[in-house]
């Protein structure tokens, strides 16, 4: 039986409240178990566990993964997680000021009485030709430098130090703590104190000014072979990890071993790809089933590198690989509830991703403040008729069920076509898929199949695929 989360009082302070929101996403997503996220995610349960803990922040990594799991809106969460961090840094800042000691000026001596010795000034010894061996010496400037000796006496707590044993010696100099500063010293540790802390702040402002890896030149991290001139090698491509970076596995699984980790902004040459388990994109939360294989050795999932493979290549062999999807089959319905939703649900083998797209003519764009249409996904422009991206659903349990809102559409021809195809990812159609009519309003039956033409289905499919700007859907049932 699952442990109960610890409560978490979101009026505590902003992490608390980042950490109740967060599952806040997981209950609306049907309340899955963090094992069940983690085959998605990216990322092991407890580090899914811990985002939600708030006890400490997570990466946004680790957030967007998780939100993208449940099928959030990413964009929203990332616009979160950086607040939280402005807000984090802030209270960090300021604690480092409070927390920072105070400058001998400031400094209240232990005893009032005791805090300048008795007798004549130190820094003007009473013989005049002796040497105070222990005292500083002036620099021309008028600075002071230390002795001979780097480390002052006074520094020592072992038994050899009088004021440590507790026997008194009039020519030793006052306890630390007691100690009477000289002018030119005082300047020197107030500006040695200073340093101190502008390093303390740049310590914790410097990852939030260099943080934006990506838009650094990107480093060759791994093996590179000659520049190809002819053969399969003239297909090679170069992906680029961002993120956290990326885990070079053993297989395209992600229980495989892991075998080299590359940093961010690290360009890897990669000779294929081939298809595992499905693994979410920590930027915009998409899914991904291809992994790609690394020049050298290994595999890495697509979804945590830039760059695609060229068009023409088709997947291929590796350890820990899936079949390709196949036998995709589509069914649409009117909703009972509400003539105006289309149920959309499809099966298949080996499905993973499934991209939906329908042939309309869109309404007009909606006044500004109103929910847009779901031609707002679409690249073809509003008022003509063509393929128009629906959704893209993913699922670790073969359940593809989306309900789409058709309000406003004007089918061209009579009645809207639907087509659901087999996704590898974003822009990575595949040749599984299926196509339906809608049925007419306050009808009970299903959609009916339909004949697309091989122009028709190539355009299709890459519609229902493509990236969404929506958004993307994941069903956890």
């Amino acid at each position: 039986m699952a442990r109960k989360p610890r409560p978490i009082d979101p009026a505590a302070g902003p992490l608390q409240a980042f950490a109740h929101d967060l599952r806040l996403v997981r209950e609306q997503a049907g309340n899955p178990t963090y094992r069940a996220l983690a085959t998605t995610a990216g990322f092991g349960a407890t580090t899914l566990s811990d985002a939600a803990g708030g006890v400490r922040p997570p990466s946004l990594e680790v957030t967007l993964a998780y939100v993208g799991a449940c099928g959030g809106d990413t964009a929203e969460w990332e616009a979160r997680w950086r607040e939280l961090n402005r807000v984090l840094n802030d209270q960090r800042v300021a604690e480092a000021r409070e927390q920072a000691p105070p400058t001998p000026d400031q400094a209240v001596p232990d005893d009032p009485d005791q805090s300048i010795p008795d007798g004549p000034d130190p820094a003007v010894p009473d013989d005049p030709s002796a040497e105070p061996a222990a005292e500083p010496i002036p620099d021309a400037a008028g600075a002071t430098s230390p002795a001979a000796n780097p480390t002052d006496a006074t520094d020592a707590t072992d038994a050899s130090n009088p004021a440590a044993t507790g026997s008194p010696d009039p020519d030793a100099p006052a306890p630390r703590g007691r100690r009477w500063w000289p002018a030119g010293r005082r300047g020197t540790v107030t500006a040695g104190l200073a340093a101190v802390v502008v390093v303390a702040l740049l310590v914790v402002l410097l990852p939030m000014l260099l943080g934006d890896k990506h838009k650094q030149d990107a480093l060759s991290c791994g093996p590179m072979p000659p520049s190809p001139t002819a053969g399969s090698a003239a297909q090679d491509f170069i992906g680029v990890t961002y993120g956290q970076g990326a885990h070079v596995r053993s297989g395209a699984s992600l229980n495989s071993t892991t075998i080299n980790t590359v940093p961010p902004g690290c360009r890897l040459h990669l000779t294929g790809y081939c298809l595992g388990d499905v693994v979410f994109d920590p930027t915009g939360g998409a899914p991904d089933i291809r992994w790609f294989k690394v020049y050298g050795g290994g595999v890495v999932a697509s979804a945590i590198i830039h760059g695609n493979p060229p068009g023409t290549m088709q997947a291929s062999d590796c350890p820990a690989d899936t079949p390709a999807p196949s036998g995709v089959g589509l069914t649409v319905e009117r909703s009972l509830d509400n003539p105006d939703t289309l149920q959309l649900q499809t099966t298949g083998t080996h499905l993973g991703i499934v991209g939906y797209a329908a042939f309309y003519a869109a309404a007009p764009p909606t006044p500004a403040g109103t929910s847009p249409t779901p031609a707002s996904a679409s690249p073809a422009p509003a008022g003509q008729a063509g393929w128009h991206q629906v959704q893209m659903v993913g699922s670790l349990s073969n359940n593809f069920l989306y309900r789409w809102q058709a309000t406003g559409l004007t089918a061209a021809p009579q009645p809207i076509t639907v087509v659901a195809a087999a996704c590898l990812g974003g822009d990575g159609p595949t040749d599984a898929a299926d196509a339906r009519t809608a049925p007419a309003a306050g009808s009970d039956q299903p959609g009916q199949p339909v004949e697309l033409t091989p122009e028709q289905w190539s355009t299709a499919r890459q519609a229902a695929c493509r990236y969404p700007n929506a958004g993307f859907v994941t069903n956890m049932g």
